[in-house]
């Protein structure tokens, strides 16, 4: 029996090609909130760098990298949303010496959310409940030590009853 000894390889490689071929490239999908985003631009300024963020700037954007291109400067720029929506970097970029940098070309960017518009907060459905009888824990701990300062009252000014003062007469005894 003949074999085939160039099928091996040939096999391997169709294989090969195959799979390198449905790999997925670069998503041009936008990221969602929370998770990292990346452009990469040509800009007309040098020097620029990201204002430090406060706890409601909805972006926060890092410069990665930079590098001169010829009479530009070659621009790595990272942003991370907090909020959904569509926003332009060039708010979130400083010139060198601090002031907001102008001058620069539109960089619009655009966060998914996932969660639905009018989602609550709530990390699980929580069922809603009909109040309770007693209204519940603080309603039911509130009347019980009103209970415990009533009773304390009582016990005090109505429970114990002041023992009458005996005034004992000396005892006089015979002399002996």
């Amino acid at each position: 029996m003949k074999r085939f000894v160039g099928g091996v390889p040939a096999l391997a490689m169709l294989c090969f090609a195959l799979t390198s071929r449905s790999q997925p490239g670069p998503s041009r999908e936008p990221p969602t909130v929370g998770m990292e985003g990346r452009v990469e631009v040509l800009l007309p300024e040098s020097g620029l760098s990201a204002k430090t963020p406060d706890r409601r700037t909805p972006m926060l954007v890092r410069i990665a990298s930079s590098r001169p291109h010829g009479t530009l400067t070659y621009y790595d720029l990272r942003y991370i949303g907090r909020v959904p929506g569509q926003y332009d970097l060039r708010a979130y970029l400083a010139a060198a010496d601090g002031r907001p940098a102008t001058g620069l070309p539109a960089l619009p960017v655009t966060v998914k959310g996932i969660l639905p518009v009018l989602h609550n907060g709530w990390l699980e459905e929580q069922a809603l409940r009909a109040p309770s009888l007693f209204g519940g824990y603080r309603a039911v701990a509130t009347v019980v030590a009103a209970f415990w300062v009533v009773a304390f009252f009582l016990i005090i000014r109505v429970g114990r009853k002041r023992k009458a003062l005996r005034i004992e007469s000396p005892v006089v005894r015979p002399p002996t």
